[in-house]
């Protein structure tokens, strides 16, 4: 039986980059009103020290890199998160790894409109037609139903209907749909600015000496794609054919070489500037670098905040308030939450579109060397052995779009597929061994696994699997939302969706920029607010 693990929201996740930005230099619906924050100086002091201090709501990939930046400009940081120190509970923890410099995958676009309504449609249909018996549509049994059922890889639970929170996301997702001045601004020199925000995390590491143990490594990756089993031949003149993979299916991770039926690889492209990271030992050191920067700084682990305080006379943010009654004060609140983020803003009045994606994933370890190496073509099991500690590629395996991420220390693959729609977990859901999200889709994703890789068994240790499900924080258009909003000294730093892992550094740099400013200047100045901002979830805004 495989153990399970849940992610929940409440809890983040998880470039020398854009316009000559470098690291450590020395509103939704609502969100009408631009008063900036005021702007913190060196000279603010509390009680307890004469820094001036912030307090980061969030202790995964973003919530860290946040905290790390602004204690290197000069601020006393307190993290807050609602897991424990493990980060079970966050979207940093099991996410697929990848670097990779693909555009943002963007939703609000009218073709991701009509292909997911079409396929949508299509998966109902098809249910339907199986469960009355007509079997599968343009299929010839059990074989191509199941391929099909590989092909979806996107859900909605009905759970979102009720939920007024997913309701705001939709109205924002209209506004997106239609926003053509934003898809110019994401379609414009993109490439650059995906590169330079990898190369932020890389920096961020590198200052931080831990980009070794971080594991980052540029292995590249491989897109395979997988056809359907032969049909056996009733022709029985001609031999069975052998057809030759794909010359770069030699980028495969060598740990699972053995597992798969190479001539079922219909093609394979390999890029090699690819690149692959540990976000949850990355978080682990950076958080240790930060307590070592100043004793007074601190991280508070299984501390969920309830609300955040503004000082009524003053209309400036004061602090946050835990369920426990325990209240923290504060110079500047950064929420940094991941997909709890949006609950936690409305709060104090302010609707970002964040919403919850779960995310699924299947960690194995693999089995010790010699209990079933093997050999790879020519091959020796000695050249195996060293080639293990290389950087390995991960895989994307097609139509499926199934991840598969080779990890070290110790070694392990970890499958990632699935992003499902759901209401956020509750809150007693957030330990290890409570499964959470559907069983369902866990037994589905172990049948693909097994699907691409029959052999699996032989290499990964299976039956010691863990499987966990995370809450990636969704916005509208897939981008996140960063900088000021309408309360003076409350910033954003979430809604990362799909990229948290990648973009965590660079937008760490960007909130501290705005912190320090206490406006949204510093977007302006790099031309990214209608990137980043919240206002452009407004449906009349003043962006110029």
């Amino acid at each position: 039986m495989l153990r399970r693990a849940t992610v929940v929201a409440g809890s983040v996740v998880s470039a020398v980059g854009l316009g000559g930005l470098y690291f450590f230099e020395g509103g939704g619906l609502d969100v009408a009103q631009t008063t900036p924050a005021r702007k913190v100086s060196a000279d603010s002091k509390t009680a307890a020290t004469s820094k001036p201090t912030a307090i980061v709501i969030g202790g995964g990939a973003v919530g860290t890199s946040t905290a790390y930046v602004l204690a290197r400009r000069g601020y006393q940081v307190h993290v807050l998160d609602a897991g424990d120190e493990s980060l079970f509970h966050a979207a940093s923890y099991g996410n697929a790894q990848s670097l990779g410099l693909d555009n943002y995958h963007t939703m609000a676009r009218w073709d991701f409109v009509r292909n997911f309504i079409g396929s949508m449609a299509e998966g109902y249909l098809r249910r339907f037609r199986e469960n009355i018996g007509i079997g599968a549509v343009g299929g010839d049994g059990d074989g191509d139903t199941q391929w099909n059922q590989f092909c979806q890889h996107k859900f909605i639970d009905a759970g979102v209907l009720t939920d007024l929170g997913f309701w705001r996301w939709a109205a924002c997702y209209c506004r997106s749909v239609v926003d053509t001045r934003a898809h110019k601004a994401q379609d414009n020199n993109w490439e650059p600015r995906i590169a330079g925000m990898r190369e932020a995390l890389f920096s961020l590491a590198r200052d931080a000496g831990i980009y070794e143990a971080s594991d980052f490594n540029i292995g590249g990756k491989l897109l395979a794609h997988l056809s359907k089993l032969q049909k056996p031949s009733h022709n029985r003149s001609k031999p069975p054919t052998d057809p030759k993979p794909p010359q770069e299916l030699g980028y495969w991770p060598e740990m699972l070489r053995d597992a798969v039926e190479t001539a079922r690889i219909e093609s394979a492209h390999f890029r090699s500037d690819f690149a692959q990271g540990d976000s949850l030992r990355f978080c682990a050191e950076l958080r240790r670098k930060l307590l070592e920067m100043d004793p007074g700084n601190k991280f508070s682990f299984g501390r969920t905040v309830a609300s955040i305080t503004v000082d009524k006379a003053t209309g400036h943010v004061s602090g946050v308030v835990e369920t426990n009654g325990d209240s923290h004060e504060a110079d500047v609140v950064l929420v940094c939450s991941g997909a709890h983020s949006g609950k936690l803003l409305a709060g104090v009045g302010v609707t970002a579109p964040v919403y919850p994606l779960r995310g699924y994933s299947i960690t194995a370890p693999v089995r010790k060397e010699g209990d079933s190496m093997g050999d790879y073509g020519n091959t020796k099991s000695s050249d195996r052995l060293r080639a293990l500690d290389q950087p390995q590629p991960y895989c994307v395996v097609a139509p499926f779009t199934l991840y598969v991420t080779p990890m070290s220390n110790p070694r392990r693959i970890r499958f990632t597929n699935f992003g499902e729609l759901a209401p956020e977990f509750p809150r007693d859901a957030r330990r290890m061994g409570n499964p959470g999200g559907d069983p369902k889709l866990f037994q589905r994703l172990e049948a693909m696994v097994r699907h691409v890789c029959p052999s699996v068994d032989s290499v990964l240790d299976m039956s010691d699997a863990v499987e966990w499900v995370g809450e990636r924080p969704l916005t509208p258009d897939c981008y996140p939302i960063v900088g000021a909003c309408r309360i003076p000294g409350l910033f954003i730093n979430t809604g990362h969706s799909f990229n948290g892992w990648r973009d965590c550094a660079y937008t760490a740099q960007l909130a501290a920029e705005c912190v320090e400013e206490g406006n949204n200047s510093p977007l302006r100045k790099r031309e990214v607010e209608m990137l980043f901002s919240l206002e452009r979830f407004k449906f009349i805004r003043s962006i110029e």
